[in-house]
């Protein structure tokens, strides 16, 4: 195929042009099928969950996700929970308190900017959502984290 261009191109030829073009753009497709063939598909569910963990501050409804991924939002409920043991928000959730936790690590980050980072719309509803998962509030989390040594 390539030959077959290289020397339709080195004619210069006007008229060929078109034909030159049709070649190309059979050569394009066959190189997006092969690439298309070794690229590895995830599976759904992991497709799912990736999509669960991404963008915490943005809001993603369960309408959204079973729409995107043409599934209906009990099927998708059962798959995620198989998969995790949680509903997709239940999930979705925890993703959001795994990454507080390394936010607050960070000093110079405030628990209200944490908060917004993280999607929640008040640092006092997130801190009652932190609590609920953790034990602790932030804040107490974040004296907790003070007292444990540091890693070398």
């Amino acid at each position: 195929m390539f030959k077959k261009l290289g020397e339709e191109v080195d004619t210069l030829d006007t008229a060929s042009f078109g034909a030159l073009m049709g070649k190309s753009y059979q050569l394009l497709v066959l190189l997006a099928l092969r690439r298309s063939e070794t690229i590895p598909k995830l599976p759904l569910i992991q497709k799912l969950l990736n999509m669960l963990e991404s963008d915490l501050a943005l809001h993603i409804s369960l309408a959204d996700l079973s729409k995107e991924n043409n599934l209906s939002k009990a099927t998708l409920t059962r798959m995620v929970k198989r998969a995790t043991g949680m509903t997709p928000i239940q999930y979705r959730a925890q993703c959001r308190i795994k990454q507080a936790i390394y936010y607050l690590e960070i000093p110079e980050l405030s628990i209200k900017e944490i908060a917004y980072r993280l999607g929640y719309c008040s640092q006092f509803y997130f801190s009652e959502e932190f609590k609920r998962f953790t034990g602790k509030t932030p804040t107490e989390y974040r004296r907790y984290q003070k007292t444990l040594p540091k890693e070398k």
